[in-house]
């Protein structure tokens, strides 16, 4: 993959029907790969209570993947889904007391 990962994190976010749920990506993101257990179409914004208005739409049996990253900090993320699902994410982290440079 991608980038200078040298942690591979997988995270199953649970999104509650008709509800924001927040997340966020870690610090050391170097890329991302996410998807729904299920065929739901999934709302995604980076600004709270934003899901309704700004978004971006993971459509139902797809997959989402964002490569050469490199986050700093945390980043806020927001899922929005009429149904309830379960995100599949795995993410490429990099972190220096692992690798060190």
């Amino acid at each position: 993959m991608e980038g200078r990962a040298n942690k591979i994190v997988i995270a199953n976010i649970p999104v509650a029907a008709t509800t924001e749920t927040p997340w966020a990506l870690p610090k050391g993101c170097q890329w991302f790969q996410m998807q729904c257990r299920t065929a739901v179409a999934v709302q995604i914004a980076v600004i709270a209570h934003e899901v309704t208005n700004r978004y971006f739409t993971m459509q139902a049996s797809t997959v989402l993947k964002e490569r050469n990253l490199d986050v700093k900090e945390r980043i806020p993320v927001y899922f929005y889904a009429a149904s309830a699902v379960v995100i599949e994410a795995i993410m490429g982290i990099y972190e220096e007391e692992i690798g060190g440079e």
